[in-house]
């Protein structure tokens, strides 16, 4: 069972432009920039507001550093449509999205190594709705996921890092012909992917920790 820590302070990216969608706005308001006691000229802003730009700029850090983190692991990301056993089951990408939580590391030297995975779940969008209707995310956003649905050829994930919320569609396409293809890998087994879907997460968990994507 997936239980992701609950964050009070949302900021929403979206995966396609890697630009943030909602930010906290800065301005502190003349009433909360204070002078100077001594010589009356130099201002600041109150503490409500340094802690609100604090926030800020630790969220667009780690925003940043999902983006690098998950250039450097799309490929090993993508074969998470074993979880969703597409060999035996063709219809659940349709109604299924591959979650996961991520935890920044404080002293990573790579982007390669700057997550650890802390847990993920297979599970129905309505699920994946309800988490991010609990996590605060703006009605716009929700609404967007909730009819955002690209058929049996897209898979799509969702990545939960400290608060921020990253969306990723991997779609199937011939590389030649840039045709869409069907998400099912034809060199599985049917009689093997039961056994993908039930191991998958312990696999992606090692394979991040050790910080080398396959």
């Amino acid at each position: 069972m997936l239980r992701l820590r609950r964050s009070e302070a949302v900021v929403l990216y979206d995966v396609r432009c890697a630009r943030p969608l909602q930010l906290l706005h800065l301005d502190a308001g003349r009433d909360n920039v204070k002078a100077c006691a001594r010589c009356r000229v130099v201002r600041y802003c109150s503490r409500s507001a340094r802690k609100r730009r604090g926030q800020l700029i630790r969220s667009v850090a780690t925003e940043t550093c999902i983006r690098r983190w998950t250039q450097e692991w799309r490929d090993a990301i993508q074969p998470g449509r074993l979880a969703l056993n597409l060999t035996n089951q063709r219809q659940l990408s349709l109604k299924h999205v591959f979650l996961f939580e991520l935890e920044r590391r404080r002293n990573a030297r790579t982007p390669k190594k700057q997550f650890k995975m802390l847990d993920g779940e297979v599970m129905t969008r309505e699920k994946a709705l309800s988490i991010l209707t609990e996590m605060g995310c703006p009605p716009r956003t929700i609404d967007n996921f909730r009819h955002d649905v690209r058929g049996n050829n897209t898979l799509q994930i969702v990545i939960i890092a400290e608060g921020l919320i990253k969306f990723v569609w991997f779609g199937g396409r011939d590389a030649i012909t840039g045709e869409e293809v069907s998400l099912k890998d034809p060199t599985v087994d049917p009689s093997h992917g039961d056994l993908f879907a039930k191991y998958w997460k312990p696999a992606m968990i090692n394979a991040i920790e050790e910080g080398t994507p396959p």
